[in-house]
């Protein structure tokens, strides 16, 4: 029987991180002039750290899925989850679904650390 603090982690983690990333969905972008025209401006700051959340969104679900694969417990919807939210979150106008895969994934982890530890 494996530890199951990798659950916990994953959980917090994609709790407390979705809002962060749909709250860089909505400040990402600026409308400023250029040439006369209105243009959408990226914020280079907003832009890398949803990169670097996704990316240890990545880490984590590839670290999940490569240790529980051969074992029942947990469910592989919150693996998969995450990784959704992973390759969702590097596409700029899809970040936020990113967020929203990210707060399910978190809940379904914490469900499985929740079932699991009372077991």
């Amino acid at each position: 029987m494996k530890s199951n603090s990798l659950f916990f982690f994953n959980g917090i983690f994609a709790l407390t991180c979705s809002p962060i990333i749909a709250f860089a969905f909505f400040y990402r972008w600026e409308i400023r002039f250029i040439n006369g025209a209105l243009r959408f401006v990226d914020k280079p700051a907003w832009a890398f750290s949803v990169n670097l959340i996704s990316f240890i969104f990545l880490v984590c679900s590839i670290l999940a899925i490569f240790i529980y694969r051969k074992e029942s417990n947990g469910r592989k919807k919150s693996f998969l989850f995450l990784l959704v939210a992973s390759i969702t979150g590097f596409i700029p106008f899809l970040s936020f679904f990113s967020a929203i895969f990210a707060l399910i994934a978190g809940i379904l982890y914490l469900v499985d650390f929740n079932r699991l530890v009372k077991e």
